[in-house]
Order: structure tokens, then sequence, then C-alpha cells
């Protein structure tokens, strides 16, 4: 039997032997039926779903059917069944992936964008492991993880299995992506290994929509829902500010990698956010993933363009440092003359991105962030948060 799997083996009795315990008397159960009856009304508070299509819910008296579907074949991924925390688990006749009291207790993300979503919700304090810490920026995240309160969980690109279930977060969120056979084994040992796929979704909307799901999970039903409503209004406000379509300026997106430049597809958040924000960029037609071009396709059909949105690394600033990854950007009319805008305004010293963390919750503010830059006129007095303009 290999290190890994005694380790497991050893914690899932652990986790059985616990169990008992958990639910007898004394001052951890008085704990738990205090957490129950303040979280009571909030379960009880309906949630819905309207811009996300990668996840429904089903609101019932003593639980909460959390339904994902698979963002690219369309079928049901998962079940989650969500019940008070010191209530009796429902009895289903179907049994789901997942069955999960809430509001949870401790919280493992393995990226960044999972992260984000606790600091909208008052639950940091919940976060005990993260992918890559340096790359979490937001500053009450970052004093948890100063204090030694978050341990690195994962090993380049791929998450540490033994060091999660040594860490034994009672939730594990991940990706479509990050599924593994050894998933089994971490549920085993008592660790709830839930999908997060938000950055699937089509829109800006939809990807913040997802916000519901952590409030579903952390308790905060009420609170994830108003605060998205919110958003919503804020962001549709901003967009009903632009003109027509036929306006729409002339845009260039993205930026050379590896002799690629991959356009986005047309049913990607990223052609959504720049449909919403009055931009006209190519895109690739009838998909949601993006296709290669030439640089030579790009100089050719939109060398003239203005407005240049690019993605680069999180420690580009300047103008001078954007032109210095390619020669042949210094070409392009929007770097003569024109705009360069990238999303890297809250960028830490040890080089995490605000952009991916807060930023997938705050549509909004991205959108005000576009518009500003792009048609200064429209919001004179707003403060762009995410976005900036390369300096010269």
């Amino acid at each position: 039997m290999s290190y890994f799997r005694t380790l497991l083996v050893g914690l899932s009795a652990l986790f059985l032997l616990s169990l008992p315990a958990c639910q007898g008397g004394g001052s951890q159960a008085s704990q738990t039926d205090s957490v129950s009856q303040q979280s009571s009304e909030d379960f009880a508070y309906a949630v819905t779903f309207t811009h996300a299509k990668g996840i429904r819910v089903e609101n019932h008296p003593d639980y909460k059917r959390i339904i994902l579907i698979h963002p690219d074949e369309g079928h049901e991924l998962a079940t989650y069944i969500l019940y008070p925390r010191g209530k009796e688990r429902p009895k289903l006749s179907a049994e789901p992936t997942e069955y999960v009291p809430v509001p949870i207790q401790s919280l493992a993300c393995l990226a960044t964008p999972q992260v984000g979503a606790l600091p909208l919700l008052d639950a940091v304090d919940l976060l005990v492991g993260v992918g890559d810490p340096d790359y979490v920026s937001e500053e009450p995240l970052r004093r948890r993880i100063e204090a030694g309160k978050v341990e690195t969980i994962a090993k380049g690109m791929a998450k540490d299995i033994e060091r999660i279930a040594l860490l034994r977060p009672e939730v594990l969120l991940q990706d479509l992506m990050g599924e593994q056979d050894q998933d089994k084994e971490l549920r085993g040992a008592g660790i709830h290994v839930l999908q997060d796929n938000e950055w699937k979704e089509r829109t800006l909307l939809g990807r913040a929509e997802w916000l519901k799901f952590i409030g579903l999970l952390v308790g905060k039903n009420k609170l994830a829902s108003e605060r998205f409503a919110e958003i919503e209004r804020d962001y549709l406000a901003a967009k009903a500010l632009l003109p027509s379509a036929e306006e729409a300026l002339p845009t260039l997106y993205g930026q050379d990698y590896q002799g690629a430049w991959y356009l986005p597809g047309a049913y990607s958040y990223v052609a959504d956010m720049l449909q919403d924000a009055g931009l006209r960029a190519e895109v690739t037609p009838d998909v949601v993933t993006g296709k290669p071009v030439s640089l030579e396709y790009i100089f050719a059909h939109h060398r003239g363009d203005k407005i240049w949105i690019a993605q680069p690394m999180s420690q580009i600033r300047t103008l001078q440092d954007f032109l210095a990854l390619n020669a042949h950007y210094k070409d392009f009319e929007a770097a003569r003359s024109g705009k360069i805008l990238v999303p890297n305004k809250r960028v830490s010293a040890l080089g995490g991105n605000d952009f991916w963390q807060t930023g997938v919750y705050r549509p909004d503010l991205i959108l005000k962030d576009l518009i500003r830059l792009t048609r200064p006129d429209l919001l004179p007095d707003y403060e762009p948060v995410y976005w900036m303009e390369l300096a010269r």
C-alpha cells in the first residue's frame, strides 16, 4: 500500500470515529446548535440563478439541491445536496454526488477566482488553503495568509493531494479541469470536493452570479443574492449609457502568444464584455473557445484600430514594457497614437491580480472601467478599478 493511500485510509478512519462526537452533547454540540439556529432563516431564503447557465438550484424546506450542468456538453455534471448544519441529513431516493451541511466551517480553493468571492460575503475567515497564496491580492485575504492561517495546496498547476488530505478542509473547491481519480479518496477522508465552473460562463453577469453558489456554501444566501442584484442593476445602468451598436468603437483584442493570436469566441464572456462596453472586436464566430490566427492576419486587418484591449502579464504597466514584448507592436496605430488598455491596475507586490479575483464578481466595475477609458465623457467622475491605460 502506498504512503498516500495509507495516509488517506488513516484519515478516513479518523473521520468516521469523529462522527459520534460531532453528533453528541457538550460544548461542540451547543455551538453547532447555535450556528444552526442563526442560519436557519438564511437557509430558507430562496436562491435562483438567471444569468449563469452552468448551475441550477431547487429550494426545498429542509435541503437545497444544486445541479451543475456540463459547460460544453449540456448534461448534468454533478448534484450537491445542501442541508442545515445540525439537522438530520435528508433521505432522498436519488443519491447526489455530495451531501454538504451548511454553513461550511472551512474552505480550500484551488483557483483565485473562487477565493475572490469571500471578501464580498464577509467569509474570509473560512479560508484555510489556496492553490498559490502569492497570487491572492485582496487585503483581508492577504492578512489571513500572512498570519499563517492559509496553506498552499498546489504544486505548480496540479493540486497537492497529500497536503489537502492533511489539511482536511471541509470543502475543496476546484473546476471541471481539476477532477482526478484520487478525489474519491479525499471524499472518503471526509472532504467535500465540489466544482466551481464560473470561468466557463458566456457572460460577465453569468460568471458573477456564481457568487450565489459560494453564498449557499457559507450560509450567506440573502447577502449573496442582494449583492448580486445590486451589481446587476449597476451593470445594466452602465450599459444603458452607451449609444447604439452601430456606433461601437473598432477595437483590437488580444496579443501575440508564441506566434499565434487568439481571437475570442463569439459566445465567450470576453466577447460579451466587449460588446456590452460598446467595442467592436473581431471574434471567432459560433464558438465559445477562440481560434488562433497569425500576427500577419491581425496586422493586415487591425493595424488601424485605435483601441487595443490586451491581457498581458500582470507586471506590464507601461507602454514601453508592453512594446518590449514584441517588436511588431509599435507599428499598430493604437501603440502610436491610440490607447492600449490592460486589467493590471490592482496587482500586488507578489504578482496577484485582483482582476482575476474580486473582479470576477464585479462586472459592473469592469464595464464602467472600459466605458470610462474609451468614452470618458459618459462617466467623467468615475475612477477605474481594474482596467488602466498604459502610460506613455
